[in-house]
């Protein structure tokens, strides 16, 4: 093979490559009188050849010596700058590209989004001189989403044209700037051009570019897409009135992670809205085609609720969901197996759940004592989490050790990853934790005794002391969680005392320490005056009165 035919192959691949990203194909057969592509939805789509194309072989060596990665691809797996990674394989004769990468033909396939905001912004398809810009988050996505735009108003019968920056900014074997040849190649298949409106679909590199846009040509809608976290975060709080004045009818679509799922958010002008029609369906459109398919394919497999998170806080949110039979999240931060949640090792429970006779659910959280250090900080966070997840849970106290008093019916709650969470076994023990009245009495009387040591400790001052207080609230404490305990399981405890009455002592004392720190504040200002002004007076040579000069 000559270095001519294969400069010729190299365009010819490229050539077929762009002619296939029209309609989002995910395969693409090489055949002598062109190429064959199948679309995201199974649609066949042929495109001849404009000239006479190069042999087989010439493409095979071709695809062997200039498209093959040998550094982390897969056996017969081509890469080409803009086009992605593609499988090669041969069937009856003919050369076969399948896309290595999921293709979509709608944008539901990449992002949820409001369906009424969808069909008001799809009525506008087959308008002239309409504007959609969308601001997207992650630059993986954004290239998709411009390539599942144009893809979904080609197949619906838009004359649309999708036009991408070249994905390197050097060719480095040429030693000069890559240009839109060097990635898309020349026309060499017959494109047969859409008789329904006419519609640019722009990628940009930098989002700054969108300012620089010139007005495209008279009756031509377009859709400017780029990267922009900034502007997609902003845009999702964007009205009507953030537009500026235009006759031209304007979408502004913000595409953001909303718990680390995409999110189309899609706000239309006044413009845009006084021609949107909402009793505009398109049967054979490819957005209608994938919904009514998706929607077969969860009637028949209902979606299982998801165990692995991306975040802490997502893990915190399905625990108190209590739907999910377990949860976790990379890492050991935060797991869950049934009603009891984890944090770093198997035998740390820091959350569990309890059910009342009454109906009620009770929170318990809390930690084993000694954790110190990064291990003390990651649990605390993961505390955090449950609590902001339980900001609706009337019933939420923070003890010790849970162990001290709860278990999963028989089983000590340090045992359950082992004898529950290996074995996935959730589902044969309760979904509610138990309280050990016996046990909860001691933690309680146990609890009340550390506060009468601390209190007579602290009483030995006869002034009013910040700890103090601390102890007759920690009474107060005590005595409320007993209440709400006797009150929620029903079960009878000692007496810990009247809980208002701590409550009052404390804050008097509390006060008292206040007032007698502030005494202390101005006696220390008042001396550190007088000693500055001594130092003052020697620095001068003025000798500074004898405190002893009484004394004969």
């Amino acid at each position: 093979m000559t270095n001519e035919e294969n400069e010729i192959a190299i365009d010819y691949i490229r050539a077929a490559l762009t002619t296939t990203r029209l309609v989002a194909g995910r395969e693409v057969v090489i055949r002598h009188d062109g190429i064959t592509v199948t679309d995201p939805l199974g649609g066949k789509h042929h495109f001849g050849n404009l000239e006479t194309p190069p042999s087989f072989d010439v493409i095979n060596e071709t695809l062997q010596r200039s498209f093959y990665s040998y550094t982390g691809s897969r056996d017969r797996e081509m890469k080409a700058s803009g086009h992605g990674a593609w499988a090669v394989t041969e069937k009856n004769g003919n050369i076969v590209l399948k896309a290595t990468k999921k293709r979509n033909a709608a944008l539901e396939a990449l992002a949820t989004a409001d369906a009424e905001s969808l069909s008001l912004m799809r009525s506008l398809y087959g308008l002239p001189n309409v504007d959609i810009f969308v601001a997207c988050e992650g630059d993986t996505r954004t290239k998709d989403v411009a390539f599942a735009l144009a893809s979904e108003l080609n197949l619906s019968g838009r004359n649309t044209s999708l036009n991408v920056p070249p994905e390197y900014a050097h060719r480095w074997n040429s030693g000069r700037n890559e240009d839109a040849l060097d990635q898309e190649g020349p026309a060499l298949f017959d494109v047969p051009k859409k008789v329904g409106q006419e519609w640019v679909v722009e990628l940009l590199n930098d989002s700054r570019d969108r300012f620089k846009l010139s007005p495209p040509a008279a009756d031509v809608s377009r859709i400017v897409v780029f990267e922009d976290e900034r502007a997609a975060n902003s845009w999702t709080r964007a009205t009507e009135g953030s537009f500026a004045p235009s006759r031209r009818p304007a979408i502004m679509v913000a595409i953001t992670l909303v718990d680390s799922a995409p999110t189309a958010t899609i706000i239309l002008s006044s413009a845009a809205k006084a021609v949107a029609r909402t009793d505009l369906r398109e049967d054979n459109a490819p957005w209608t085609v994938y919904n009514e398919r998706k929607a077969a394919r969860l009637k028949s497999r209902p979606p299982v609720l998801k165990t692995w998170h991306q975040t802490t806080d997502q893990v915190a949110r399905a625990f108190v969901a209590r739907q999910a039979p377990r949860g976790f999240v990379s890492g050991s931060s935060l797991w869950f197996h049934g009603p009891v949640a984890f944090s770093e090792y198997r035998k740390n429970p820091i959350a569990a759940f309890v059910d009342t006779p009454s109906g009620k659910t009770i929170l318990f959280s809390g930690r084993a004592s000694g954790q110190l250090g990064t291990l003390a900080g990651t649990v605390s966070g993961a505390l955090g989490d449950i609590d902001n997840a339980t900001k609706a849970t009337p019933f939420r106290f923070h003890v010790g050790e849970l162990t001290d008093f709860l278990t999963l019916g028989d089983l000590p709650l340090d045992e359950v990853c082992w004898r529950v969470g290996d074995q996935k076994k959730e589902a044969e023990y309760p979904s509610s934790c138990t309280v050990d009245a016996a046990k909860l009495e001691q933690y309680i009387v146990k609890r009340r005794s550390h506060a009468d040591a601390a209190l007579e400790k602290a009483s030995k001052q006869s002034v009013a002391t910040y700890t103090k207080a601390a102890c007759w609230k920690e009474l107060a404490s005590i005595a409320e969680f007993r209440d709400a305990m006797v009150e929620l399981l029903g079960i009878s405890l000692p007496d810990m005392g009247d809980a208002e009455e701590f409550k009052a002592n404390g804050k008097a004392i509390d006060g008292a320490a206040r007032v007698r720190q502030a005494d202390l504040e101005k006696a220390r200002v008042t001396a550190k005056q007088r000693e500055n002004e001594a130092i003052a007076r020697a620095n001068q040579g003025v000798q500074a009165p004898n405190p002893f000069r009484h004394i004969r």
